[in-house]
């Protein structure tokens, strides 16, 4: 089944940011290569922790396209943390 267009909009919008986390944890890898962080064991840990994520938004973008409904679960986290701030769609 083909998915809807806000299914479709929803996980190129998740595919964006795990592109942008993937360029950021390479942002922190060439950091760490130049010596640039105070603590090598804390920049490693942060770049583990960002690729981490990087690869959960893709993992969530694939199977929101596959409409996979363990992918619904980063919606629903997203939804928490909306209304734990007060923001309202």
């Amino acid at each position: 089944m083909r998915p809807s267009g806000p299914t479709f909009a929803a996980a190129i919008v998740l595919a964006l940011e795990a592109v942008a986390l993937g360029v950021v944890g390479l942002i922190e890898i060439s950091a760490l290569g130049a010596g640039q962080t105070s603590s090598d064991i804390g920049g490693i840990a942060l770049i583990v922790l960002t690729l981490l994520a990087a690869a959960a938004l893709g993992a969530f973008s694939w199977g929101t396209l596959r409409r996979a409904s363990w992918a619904r679960s980063g919606e629903w986290c997203s939804r928490c943390s909306a209304s734990r701030s007060g923001w309202r769609p």
